[in-house]
């Protein structure tokens, strides 16, 4: 693309990173590491979490950007709570949690599920709507542990909604129960949503949510202290708001669209001027 300015070069390749993981991690396609090791400019993490392992995995730190995921204002909601609650099944004073991503393993769904089977004996009112796509193996891996936890008449699975601005409004919490995370996009949407989230302190999570300030943080696959957690949010609405009002707060400031275009756009005008200045890869790298 930089080709087009009429510089006698090859184009600048700048790679962006969205996952918090080595790129040596067993089960990573060979042509997915030699993307990463090979002929590039510039690596953007969208998280500092994902540039301190780019740098654990030898890429030269220099030549790493970080430039955070951002979001735009949810639209309006085009489903009214009560629809929705009407939906579920539920009591007007029914406690609703909601949790938004593909159905996979590293989603962390079952430890929700456990936690769920450990709230009830305080919150026997709360149910669960999972939102999301994801293959049918790992489907029937949730509803079977629903079953086995006896919370299965509890747990909804909607599939994939593109009417999600719908779904947050109705939600009392919003949990991400995540085992790994670049940033979580899903926790800005439910932010800007003005919801409050308990999220994973995993991957970039913890440069969104301030634990006891912009949200709640809990160690992955503890669902003992994840059901905790839940617990003191549903029986503290205060805490509850001030949390969603901050961490919306947050997202504004530091993870709006606007913010994150601007950091990419820096990324390629700092490859422009080298390349005009004459700089080669190494003298950079150096």
């Amino acid at each position: 693309m930089l080709a087009n300015f009429g510089l006698r070069r090859a184009p600048s390749v700048i790679v962006q990173r969205r996952v918090a993981f080595s790129i040596y991690r067993s089960g990573t396609p060979l042509l997915t590491r030699l993307k990463y090791r090979h002929g590039v400019d510039r690596y953007v993490a969208i998280s500092n979490r994902i540039a301190e392992v780019l740098q654990q995995d030898g890429i030269d730190p220099q030549r790493i950007r970080v430039v955070h995921s951002g979001v735009t204002a949810l639209p309006d909601p085009v489903r009214s709570v009560k629809e929705l609650r009407d939906q579920l099944q539920l009591t007007d004073s029914a406690p609703l949690l909601g949790s938004v991503g593909v159905l996979s393993e590293n989603k962390g769904h079952r430890y929700l599920i456990e936690a769920m089977a450990l709230l009830r004996s305080r919150q026997p009112a709360a149910h669960l709507v999972l939102i999301g796509a994801g293959d049918e193996a790992e489907a029937n891996s949730i509803d079977e542990v629903a079953n086995k936890y006896g919370v299965a008449d509890c747990i909804h699975r909607v599939g994939f909604q593109e009417d999600v601005s719908s779904w947050f409004a109705a939600l009392d919490l919003y949990i991400h129960p995540t085992l790994e995370e670049g940033l979580g996009t899903s926790i800005l949407d439910a932010l800007t949503a003005t919801r409050a989230v308990i999220a994973s302190a995993v991957g970039g999570i913890p440069e969104v949510i301030e634990e006891g300030v912009t949200g709640r943080l809990v160690a992955p696959a503890d669902p003992a202290r994840l059901a905790q957690v839940i617990d003191q949010l549903l029986d503290d609405p205060t805490t509850a708001e001030t949390l969603a009002t901050a961490g919306k707060q947050r997202v504004e400031q530091h993870f709006s669209a606007e913010a994150m275009v601007r950091g990419n756009l820096a990324v390629h005008l700092e490859l422009i001027e080298q390349m005009h200045s004459g700089q080669t890869n190494e003298k950079v790298a150096r």
